[in-house]
């Protein structure tokens, strides 16, 4: 999906800790530019939201409590052939470990396998501990580690997640 050919916003019950309703994902719209602009500044991520919005094969998400509530978290992910690059899953960190990182997640592997993709694949740090507790849940593996990979020098490790090959019905 991209936000030219958006779904409609779902509720998905989060297998995190709960925040009380499933958490709303949605398609990135103006509405969210100054969150998610501030998520991504926060974690020094570069991010041009209305560029990515205009990419072809981009997916830009923003999860929130409510349908008129602040976006507390974002997720960026490329088409590529047939599989998904899972580039930004940003949450706020006051709003971390309710729900929306992981009704973020699964959004995006639904879309994936309701579009017959084949994988999702992503770096992430080594020393993220959240994100891979939340990554192996949904089941991805580690499929190599680029070294020195941040600017910093820290690792990344290279997880897959294969999907289930032909669309799913939904």
């Amino acid at each position: 999906m991209t936000s030219t050919d958006r779904d409609d916003e779902r509720r998905v019950e989060p297998a995190e800790e709960p925040v009380g309703v499933a958490p709303i994902v949605a398609p990135y719209g103006a509405e969210d530019h100054g969150v998610v602009m501030e998520l991504a500044a926060s974690e020094r991520l570069p991010l041009e939201p209305d560029a990515e919005v205009r990419r072809g094969h981009a997916l830009l998400w923003v999860v929130r409590p409510a349908a008129r509530a602040p976006a507390q978290g974002y997720l960026l992910a490329w088409r590529v052939a047939d599989e998904l690059e899972l580039l930004h899953l940003v949450v706020h960190p006051a709003a971390r470990r309710r729900g929306f990182g992981g009704a973020l997640l699964d959004e995006l592997l639904a879309h994936g396998r309701r579009r017959g993709l084949g994988a999702v694949y992503l770096e992430v740090r080594v020393s993220n501990e959240g994100a891979l507790r939340l990554y192996r849940s949904r089941g991805f593996r580690e499929e190599g580690r680029r070294r020195g990979y941040y600017a910093d020098g820290e690792d990344a490790l290279v997880l897959t997640l294969p999907l289930s090959r032909g669309p799913v019905p939904g």
